[in-house]
């Protein structure tokens, strides 16, 4: 028994990862041809003006586009990924479906997208503007001529807005640590404080500009982010 146990988890692991490499390899199909675009669009927006973007190998540009479908399937595989982490979690609690459990679900898969948009578009929309303005007017200051390679440029630029889309999922986060029972939500009230030095400490460290004006515009999304959490894990701790 326990080896037809195992070898039907392995089974079942198998059917899985073909089917996430399907939906990888979906997504890098569907978005290869709209890389060009893709690069087009972020130059436009993003690159400052007087600044210019070279190539520096015969294969950089297409080495990029490659990159940006793999990081487009990956995007495309991970809610199936978090999918089966959840089936595997409520098969281990064996917790019953109801119409206000799927309610439940469809709403949690609602909120995850929407932080995830809104932690990208405040990455491209107003950190990358003043981040990038800022690096290339120091950079003039200096006496250099700015020309990027199109795949540092593109590819820094695309990992950094995927960063910030991943990281305001931080109420999402807390939310299932205290749903599982890992984490307290009195702890977490306990030390925000200290929660608050550290995002302020990390956002010194990542911001380029001296200023506090520009540490400031990383560190309070995360904080609301971080407030939001708790009290979002509070409710859903009183409605376990």
């Amino acid at each position: 028994m326990p080896y037809e146990n195992i070898a039907a988890v392995l089974a079942l692991l198998r059917k899985r990862l073909l089917y996430l490499g399907i939906a990888f390899g979906l997504g890098v199909i569907i978005s290869f041809p709209f890389m060009p675009e893709l690069i087009r669009k972020v130059k436009t927006d993003l690159l400052p003006e007087g600044a210019s973007l070279i190539y520096l190998q015969p294969v950089e540009v297409l080495m990029l586009e490659f990159k940006l479908s793999a990081i487009f399937g990956i995007l495309c595989a991970l809610p199936l990924a978090a999918y089966y982490v959840y089936r595997m979690y409520r098969r281990v609690r064996r917790g019953k479906t109801s119409l206000t459990g799927i309610f439940t679900r469809l709403l949690a898969i609602v909120i995850v997208i929407e932080l995830f948009l809104a932690g990208a578009a405040y990455s491209y929309f107003v950190m990358m503007p003043f981040f990038l303005n800022f690096l290339y007017q120091d950079a003039l200051s200096a006496g250099a001529i700015a020309y990027y390679s199109v795949h540092e440029f593109i590819y820094f630029i695309i990992m950094t807005t995927i960063i910030f889309g991943l990281s305001f999922e931080l109420p999402v986060l807390l939310v299932v640590l205290a749903r599982s029972g890992i984490a307290n939500v009195g702890v977490l009230s306990k030390y925000r404080r200290h929660a608050y030095v550290i995002l302020l400490l990390v956002a010194a460290w990542v911001t380029p500009g001296p200023d506090i004006f520009s540490q400031m515009m990383l560190a309070v999304p995360f904080i609301v982010l971080f407030e939001a959490g708790i009290i979002a894990a509070r409710v859903a701790s009183m409605v376990r």
